[in-house]
C-alpha cells in the first residue's frame, strides 16, 4: 500500500486494520516455528525447541552473568535443584516474546517492545524440549489527542510446555504501535530526542563500570548457596546496583545471536515480501532491511524516528534480573517478573540495574518477596525500564 493515500483514507485503513486485529482476540493456536512455513517476525516463531547445557552457558555469557548455577554441573548438584537450571528469561532462546499479529500493510507505523510479564511454573533444564501455544489477548487504543500520532497497545500470551507436558512458563508481551500519517517532507518523528548525544566516558567512569564487572566475576555480592531468610528481609532493602555498558555491537550481537532469530538471504526475503511497507530501505543498496536491523544501524534507526540504534529492550529486561538472582541466592526461585520499556536508550549508553524490596507476604504456604526493579541511564534521571520480580524464598 503506497504513500499516496490521503490522510482520511489512511485513517480509514488504520481503523479497519485495528478492527481486524480485534477479531483475532481469544484465538489460541500453535506457535510458529522458525524455518517452517510463512510467518512475520511479530509472530515470534520458536527459534530453538531444545535447550542444551551449551545454550544455557551461551545465554549466561550474553547477559554477562557469572553465576555458577547456570554453568557448573558439580556446583549446581549441591543446590536444591540437583543440577544446572536456566536463569530466568533464558526462554528468549526459545522465542524472545509472545506473538502478536503481523503488522498492518500501511505506511507510517512503527512497532516497539512495550515490555512483558513472565510467570515461571517449572525450571528449564538442559535437554528439555518445548512446544508453545499463542493467544492474542487484546488491542487497546491509547491515543492521546494532544499528540500528533495514534498509539495502540497489542497484547499476546504464549504458554510454553516441556516434553513432560508440564507448563514451564507463561509469557505475556505488549507491543506498542505508533501510527503517524506519512506526510511528504516530514520525518515522522514522534518523540523528542533533540538532547540525545553520543558521549565519551572518562577513565574514572570506566573504572566504576569495570569494578561492577569485577564484582560479578568474583561473585562479591552473590548470595550463592546460602538460604536467604524470609524473616530477615525488610521492606526497603536495596539490591546492589549492576552496571551494563558502554553498550556496543559485541553486546548487541551476543544477545541477538542467542535468541536464535536467524534468517538470511532467501529466508529473510520470505519473511518480508508480503508486507514491504513495514520495512525500511538501506540508502546505499536500495534493498529492504529486516526488522531487527535498526538495533545495529543508525541510518535505519533514524528512518524510524530515533537518533541512534536502540538497545534491545529485552536485553535490558534480562539484565535487570542479574541483581535479583545475585540477591536471592541459588536456593530461591523467580516466580514472576514483569517489566515495561519506558524510554529508549542507545548504542554507546551505560545503564544501571537497580532494585529494592517492595513487599513480603505468604501465599499458599509460600514465602514470597516482591522486588521493584528498574534500569536507569547512567548520568541522567532517565528510567529506561521499570518492573517487578516476585521471588520465592
Amino acid at each position: 500500500m503506497g504513500d499516496f493515500l490521503t490522510k482520511e483514507e489512511w485513517t480509514q485503513h488504520l481503523e479497519a486494520g485495528m478492527e481486524s486485529l480485534k477479531a483475532e482476540t481469544g484465538k489460541r493456536k500453535p506457535a510458529p516455528v522458525m524455518g517452517e512455513g510463512d510467518f512475520h517476525t511479530n509472530e515470534m516463531p520458536l527459534c530453538n525447541r531444545v535447550i542444551t547445557k551449551d545454550m544455557i552457558r551461551l545465554y549466561a555469557s550474553a547477559i554477562g552473568d557469572f553465576n555458577p548455577l547456570w554453568v557448573d554441573e558439580e556446583y549446581a548438584k549441591q543446590t536444591k535443584w540437583n543440577g544446572i537450571i536456566a536463569p530466568p528469561m533464558c526462554e528468549v532462546m526459545i522465542a524472545e516474546a509472545a506473538a502478536v499479529p503481523p503488522p498492518l500493510n500501511l505506511p507510517g507505523l512503527s512497532y516497539m517492545n512495550g515490555g512483558s510479564t513472565r510467570k515461571y511454573h517449572n525450571p528449564i533444564r538442559p535437554g528439555d524440549e518445548f512446544k508453545a501455544y499463542d493467544t492474542f489477548k487484546a488491542v487497546v487504543d491509547k491515543t492521546n489527542p494532544a499528540k500528533p500520532y495514534r498509539l495502540f497497545i497489542t497484547t499476546g500470551e504464549r504458554e510454553i510446555f516441556n516434553q513432560r507436558e508440564e507448563l514451564v512458563l507463561t509469557v505475556t508481551s505488549n507491543i506498542m504501535i505508533v501510527a503517524r500519517y506519512p506526510e511528504p517532507g516530514k520525518t515522522g518523528k514522534t518523540l523528542d530526542f533533540s538532547q540525545e548525544k553520543r558521549r565519551s566516558f572518562t577513565d574514572e567512569e570506566l573504572a566504576l563500570f569495570h569494578e561492577s564487572y569485577e564484582n560479578e566475576i568474583n561473585g562479591t555480592y552473590r548470595f550463592g548457596k546460602r538460604k536467604r531468610d524470609w524473616n530477615e528481609v525488610n521492606i526497603g532493602d536495596e539490591l546492589v546496583p549492576v552496571y551494563k555498558g558502554p553498550y556496543d555491537y559485541a553486546d548487541a550481537v551476543s544477545f541477538f545471536a542467542v535468541t536464535g532469530f536467524s534468517m538470511a538471504f532467501a529466508k529473510k526475503w520470505y519473511t518480508m515480501r508480503g508486507n514491504l511497507s513495514a520495512f525500511y530501505k538501506n540508502s546505499q543498496t536500495n534493498e529492504y532491511t529486516c526488522a531487527p536491523e535498526w538495533h545495529f544501524d543508525d541510518e535505519i534507526a533514524r528512518k524510524r524516528g530515533v537518533p541512534f540504534a536502540p538497545i534491545f529492550g529485552t536485553h535490558i529486561e534480562a539484565s535487570m534480573l542479574e541483581g535479583v538472582t545475585n540477591w536471592m541466592g541459588d536456593e530461591a526461585r523467580v516466580a514472576e517478573v514483569s517489566s515495561q520499556i519506558r524510554q529508549m536508550i542507545f548504542m554507546g549508553d551505560v545503564f544501571i540495574c537497580k532494585g529494592k524490596v517492595a513487599d513480603k507476604y505468604e501465599e499458599n504456604g509460600k514465602k514470597l518477596v516482591k522486588l521493584d526493579i528498574w534500569a536507569e541511564k547512567y548520568g541522567t534521571d532517565i528510567v529506561s525500564a521499570r518492573g517487578y520480580a516476585v521471588v520465592e524464598l
